[in-house]
């Protein structure tokens, strides 16, 4: 039981994100895809992963589908995969992708990102700084002028607030499978096989974790981190602008109402004043850079307010912004 890349195929965007839950079957289903159409048309593949630790064990990478194929020869040559002994494949980290610039694919016509989202922003293993260019760099090296390649993103069902979906301002609203962005280039699937959820539900590992929130996530295809806790949808008339803060091209607005006791974090702000940035980035004209922001009289009270559970934020969006910039500032 595995996902297929049929209906996502068919919208013919130039990059498709495919968000399941764990072990939903979205590499196998981009292997047999990329191995049939080698077969048949001799195109090659990429396959990206963020930092080349993740390219360790590309040694395993047909390891599980080459039963599948019989009558061919699988194999990993250094960052190569081959195919009968031909080149079928690539793999390239994405951390160090930015030195590929002249390296000519003339075959490639597909591209796989696998586990393009992550729980942890801005630590180790997170992720890369200016990501979604280093990305883009990497696709124009390898599409060139050619427009029959297409980028497939794999991700778990972590968070829908990350930086692709940021940067091209394509959120999904709601649980509907397919959403399509920027003129039917950009093509997002949620996506849950029943038929995997209920069999996951009858492993060992299936039982072991019946009724947590690991089965939420993994098994029923539920976010990780998205949920609706201190999200709001309105501020009371009797707020009063604290600061702003600008971090990686975004700015939130906090905003504190004394009479319910509540900080209200959004997108809007106002005048010049309190408007800081925290680097260099993100520093512009009007702006005060404080990267000891957490000492910051204001700052300090918000994360009072927070850590009382008297917070509010104005959609995932948001919630994730405010908590990337609580962790880069070593809230705990």
């Amino acid at each position: 039981m595995y996902y297929s890349y049929n209906r996502i195929r068919s919208y013919n965007a130039y990059w498709s994100f495919i968000i399941s839950n764990r072990g939903g079957g979205k590499t196998y289903g981009f292997k047999e895809m990329c191995i049939k159409d080698f077969l048949k048309k001799g195109e090659q593949f990429v396959y990206v992963r963020r930092y080349k630790t993740e390219l360790e064990d590309r040694q395993t990478f047909f390891d599980d589908i080459k039963e599948k194929f019989p009558d061919h020869e699988f194999k990993v040559q250094g960052k190569k995969a081959l195919i009968d002994g031909k080149v079928a494949g690539y793999f390239i980290a994405l951390s160090t992708s930015r030195n590929k610039k002249s390296v000519p694919y003339p075959l490639v016509t597909k591209i796989g990102f696998d586990e393009f989202i992550v729980q942890k922003i801005g630590t180790s293993g997170g992720y890369l700084k200016d990501e979604v260019t280093t990305m883009l760099e990497l696709c124009s090296t390898i599409t060139r002028k050619r427009d029959n390649v297409r980028v497939f993103f794999m991700g778990n069902n972590i968070s829908i607030v990350n930086p692709y979906f940021i940067y091209f301002k394509c959120i999904p609203k709601n649980k509907e499978r397919f959403h399509i962005f920027k003129d039917g280039e950009l093509a997002i699937e949620l996506f849950a096989d029943d038929g995997h959820i209920e069999e996951m539900k009858q492993t060992k590992m299936g039982k072991l974790v019946s009724g947590t929130n690991y089965e939420n996530y993994a098994i029923e295809n539920n976010s990780l981190v998205d949920n609706n806790k201190f999200i709001y949808n309105k501020m009371p008339q009797d707020v009063r602008f604290l600061f702003s803060v600008t971090f990686k091209g975004q700015t939130l607005g906090f905003w504190v109402s004394y009479k319910e006791g509540l900080i209200y974090v959004n997108k809007s702000f106002l005048g010049n004043k309190y408007r800081f940035t925290i680097t260099k980035e993100d520093h512009d004209v009007n702006f005060v850079m404080y990267n000891k922001l957490n000492e910051f009289s204001l700052f300090k009270e918000f994360v009072k307010y927070f850590k009382n559970g008297y917070a509010l934020f104005n959609g995932q969006e948001v919630k994730n912004q405010a908590f990337e910039i609580m962790e880069y500032m070593n809230v705990r």
